[in-house]
């Protein structure tokens, strides 16, 4: 994987911000220890691989109501892999053979009995939407993934949720951008929420994206590095990307509260006069051979 190799970064400070959420929004990225977030006598990956190894990695479903994607299981299936308990039993033994990036595990939908020892910072408080039937919504869910395996698509969490993540092991990379920055990012629409411009077609961990995508030179990123134990706060319409700098692994959660609540039902409800047209241009696109992301 090429460096990365970014034009600007703005420092962000590491400290605790204090429990809870006053009655304005974060306006930066919370950075904080989070320790005590897995409350259970094994870790986190020898916990779901008792309660869970049994599960096949084709089928694990992620919150937006998709299973495993078909690159996805084509990784699985090049490397040898059919269950979540061989994928892990390699990921633990440190295998030199591939390992693909486990991501979009609805904690929800997959681990439902392990989530009660999953408890959220008070950074991550008060949540309004974290419950299996809002599983759209919140979304927890837990990336595993080597060194070197990145989250490579920019985007920004639907309709205004904050997000929050814990590194429970290793190391996790982010790269952020104020919402500002959108209109440097060269942003598109997918299936999902795709009355919404929450993807970017740039890619940082090509080599040569400052020539491809030459207006993303003028963003202002944020470089954050989260180690174990550690979380991290993302405000609503952050755009960002992850690379894991060691073999670890992610929990995060969409966040709603009194801080967004306004704009997350805001923007949904601007997703019904427009589905309609979202349907038209999708046969449209259909019909001249387009594909939708």
């Amino acid at each position: 994987m090429p460096e990365l190799s970014l034009p600007s970064v703005i420092p962000v400070s590491t400290g605790r911000p204090g429990a809870g959420w006053g009655w304005r929004p974060p306006t930066t990225p919370q950075h904080f220890a989070a320790r005590d977030v897995w409350q259970h006598p094994k870790p986190f990956a020898e916990a779901v691989r008792d309660a869970y190894g049994h599960l096949r990695l084709d089928t694990l479903g992620g919150t937006y109501s998709w299973t495993v994607r078909p690159a996805n299981r084509a990784q699985f299936e090049r490397a040898g892999l059919t269950t979540l308990g061989e994928y892990l039993d390699r990921f633990l033994a440190n295998d030199p053979r591939p390992l693909p990036y486990l991501a979009h595990v609805s904690v929800h939908r997959n681990l439902a009995r392990l989530k009660r020892h999953l408890v959220p910072p008070p950074e991550f408080g008060p949540n309004w939407v974290d419950h299996p039937r809002l599983d759209r919504f919140s979304g927890p869910e837990i990336y595993v993934g080597r060194k070197g395996c990145h989250f490579a698509g920019l985007h920004v969490d639907h309709c205004a949720v904050h997000v929050g993540f814990v590194q429970l092991t290793g190391r996790k990379r982010f790269v952020a951008f104020p919402p500002e920055d959108a209109r440097y990012l060269y942003t598109w629409r997918a299936i999902h929420f795709p009355w919404q411009r929450r993807n970017s077609a740039v890619r940082l961990f090509q080599p040569d994206w400052q020539e491809r995508w030459p207006e993303a030179r003028k963003a202002r990123p944020v470089v954050i590095d989260v180690g174990p134990g550690e979380g991290l706060v993302l405000p609503a319409n952050w755009w960002h990307v992850t690379e894991v700098l060691e073999d670890g692994i992610t929990w995060n959660v969409r966040i709603v509260n009194h801080t967004n609540v306004a704009r997350f039902v805001g923007e949904h409800l601007l997703g019904i006069p427009r589905a309609p047209l979202v349907a038209v241009q999708r046969l449209r696109d259909r019909l001249a051979g387009r594909r939708w992301q």
